[in-house]
This record gives structure tokens, C-alpha cells and sequence, in this order.
């Protein structure tokens, strides 16, 4: 090999190594964080661990305002596994203003008994802290919020849509009711959890401007109740 052509293959060998350590290197995979949640799962177990276990009878202060009206009094709610509430509403003159039932999904009142102090099934189990979604509801959503919370959106094809708010324990901290992504009915919980149910819940009925808000007295474990208080009527 002749002296000149020598030189040209190491400076053109010299250029190639000094060019590729100039290269920038391909960046490093970022650290593997924590796994993604689950969100059907964790809805699942949320739903194991606040179904009801043993009867039990609250006793409760209750309040309702809407347009011209004022009124409260107090409250008793018999719950009983898997899903069963008896809701029974007084004036504060022991005069009765509701009985209701409701059997899983199924809403039971004295025929011509008006049901509009009476959550939707969902807000309703809301209400007491045990997170139930029911009907033909199936999970479409989940994402945490920028708060910590936990958020879970449930459609329907024949129903509002559901949007649950979380808290970090896993207990219901609030929940709306949306048409066409307008929230139509609130619920919002007083937590953290006394004896197991929340201290306060409040349900807002954003059409008809109707706010009921429930705060609980006493919880007490009692014996099975018999099976035909899951049945109101009109006189007991």
C-alpha cells in the first residue's frame, strides 16, 4: 500500500471513530414504577369489603330543603345481608313522613307513597357507605385525580352514568349521577367512617334543587328482622 492511499484510510478510519463518540446515545428505559392499578379488581374487592356482614339499625337525625319547604325530624334504617334497607322518616312530632324498602335494586313503598325523599339505588347504598353499583351497570373508567382520589365511571344502557370518587382507605367519598355528562343527582359523604357508616351523607337532587342530608346518632347489631318489613304498606 502506497504512503498516500495509507493516509487516506487511517485519517477516513479517524474520522469514523471521532464521529461515532459524538453520536448521542439512545436514552436509558426510565425506572419501573409501581404496577398500574387494577381498577375492575380493586372496584371488586371495594365492593366485597362494604357489603353488609350482620343486621344492624341506625338511628339518625334527617333534613330535607327544597323551594318553599323546610322540614326534618328523625330516622331509622334496618339493614340486613346481603342488600336489604328498611327507611323509615318521622317529623319531629313522631308523625310519618316515608316508609320504604329497598331489596337490591328493587325500591318497595306503600302504593300512592311518594318516593322522592328516596335516592336512586346506587346513591342510596352510597349513602351508607357500602359501594354497589348494581343493575346493568359495568365499569367503563378509572383514573386517580390529581387529589389522591380514586375515580371509577360505570355506564349503563339503560341508566344514568355512574362516577364514584374514592377515597385512599377505598370507602365512597362521593357520587353523581350524569346525563349526557351533566351531574343530575350528588351525593357526598362525611368520612372518615363511624362504626363503619359515614357520619353524614348529603344527596342533592340538581333538577328539582332538593338537598336531604342524613346524620347519623347510634348504630346497634341486632337480631334477623322479620322478612315482611322488606314489604311497607301504608298502615303498620
Amino acid at each position: 500500500m502506497s504512503c498516500s492511499r495509507f493516509r487516506r484510510v487511517f485519517l477516513l478510519s479517524g474520522a469514523a471513530l471521532t464521529a461515532s463518540c459524538w453520536l448521542p446515545r439512545a436514552p436509558e428505559p426510565p425506572p419501573a414504577g409501581p404496577p398500574a392499578l387494577d381498577y375492575h379488581r380493586h372496584a371488586l374487592l371495594v365492593e366485597a369489603r362494604t357489603q353488609l356482614t350482620t343486621p344492624v339499625r341506625l338511628i339518625f337525625d334527617w333534613n330535607v330543603r327544597e323551594p318553599g319547604l323546610r322540614s326534618g325530624g328523625r330516622g331509622v334504617a334496618r339493614l340486613e345481608p346481603p342488600y336489604r334497607a328498611r327507611l323509615d322518616l318521622f317529623t319531629g312530632r313522631g308523625e310519618t313522613v316515608l316508609r320504604a324498602a329497598l331489596v337490591g335494586d328493587d325500591l318497595r313503598i306503600p302504593e300512592g307513597a311518594s318516593d322522592e325523599l328516596v335516592p336512586p339505588p346506587a346513591l342510596f347504598w352510597s349513602s351508607l357507605g357500602i359501594f354497589r353499583p348494581g343493575g346493568d351497570y359495568r365499569l367503563a373508567q378509572g383514573w386517580e385525580a390529581d387529589d389522591g382520589t380514586l375515580r371509577l365511571t360505570y355506564d349503563s344502557s339503560s341508566r344514568p352514568d355512574l362516577l364514584y370518587e374514592l377515597d385512599d382507605n377505598g370507602d365512597v367519598a362521593a357520587l353523581a349521577l350524569l346525563r349526557d355528562g351533566e351531574a343530575v343527582d350528588e351525593l357526598s359523604l362525611s368520612l372518615p367512617l363511624r362504626d363503619g357508616f359515614p357520619a353524614e351523607a348529603t344527596y342533592r337532587n340538581l333538577i328539582d334543587f332538593r338537598e336531604l342530608t342524613f346524620t347519623l346518632e347510634t348504630v346497634e347489631t341486632v337480631e334477623p328482622y322479620p322478612s315482611d318489613i322488606w314489604f311497607p304498606r301504608n298502615q303498620e
